[in-house]
């Protein structure tokens, strides 16, 4: 075929096309559609902050309420048992829940998208849960040197929880800091406190600041720094995974190496 030369085809209602020989036909097609939905984060800390802090506000308040009709005049909170230490936690935990869902709704978002919780996978269970379990040893050595300083015993407070369940309410001290805690607090304090940073800061001071945050909230001035440290394990997880779900089995872990350490004591 001499230069130049040029093919035909047949278009569209029967009209003829002409294209240049040798030359392969230019296809247009759409790019591929990304796998995943972009992650829409909650709306920003100047709105999620007010509104955070009085869901957890209205927490603490009904739970002092449920405390204090459950204990009897004079007496101290360690009175109470396992299922009256269950029920009274309970106002808390669903605050924190409660808040985290409704606030970015009000922002027009997706809770389930907002908080990161639609890329579950699989493996986020085994990884979060052998990550939260070596995150509780690691602090182990951390902490050796500050007791050497202080003294008083890091895990007095959660002994003292652990000591309020009989040997019949296990299940349910199980329940409360393996299950519930966990899920309730990494929906508010990294779905929705968190996200609400990573929309108002620079990467690293939003990091920083929600672990701050997390240890700060606990009101135990010798866990802080612990619980500083795990809160920004799990928000560097959830930085740099963008699930939620990683946080989770992370914060299950952890907590329940600590309640089986306590448990193995009154073995």
């Amino acid at each position: 075929m001499v230069a130049g030369a040029c093919s035909r085809r047949v278009g569209p209602c029967g009209r003829q096309e002409v294209f240049p020989a040798g030359r392969p036909l230019r296809v247009d097609t759409p790019p591929p559609a990304p796998s995943e939905d972009p992650v829409r984060l909650p709306p920003p800390a100047r709105l999620t902050l007010p509104l955070a802090l009085g869901a957890y506000f209205v927490g603490l308040v009904l739970t002092a309420i449920a405390v204090a009709q459950m204990v009897e005049d004079g007496a101290g909170i360690d009175s109470m048992d396992g299922v009256e230490t269950f029920v009274s936690s309970l106002p808390l935990f669903l605050s924190l829940a409660g808040g985290a869902l409704v606030i970015p709704a009000l922002g027009g978002l997706s809770p389930a998208s907002a908080l990161r919780l639609d890329r579950f996978r699989w493996y986020d269970v085994p990884a979060g849960l052998v990550g939260g379990a070596v995150a509780q040893l690691a602090l182990i050595p951390i902490y050796a040197p500050v007791l050497r300083f202080v003294d008083d015993d890091v895990s007095t407070a959660a002994r003292q929880l652990t000591d309020r369940f009989s040997d019949s309410e296990i299940w349910l001290l199980v329940l409360m800091v393996v299950v519930v805690a966990p899920v309730c607090e990494e929906l508010f304090f990294r779905g929705l406190v968190q996200g609400g940073l990573e929309r108002s800061l620079p990467t690293v001071p939003a990091l920083l600041l929600s672990a701050v945050i997390f240890g700060a909230v606990h009101f135990q001035l010798l866990q802080f720094l612990g619980l500083g440290l795990f809160g920004l394990v799990l928000a560097v997880a959830l930085n740099r995974t963008g699930r939620l779900s990683v946080t989770i089995f992370l914060h299950m872990g952890f907590n329940l190496m600590g309640v089986a350490g306590l448990l193995a004591e009154r073995l």
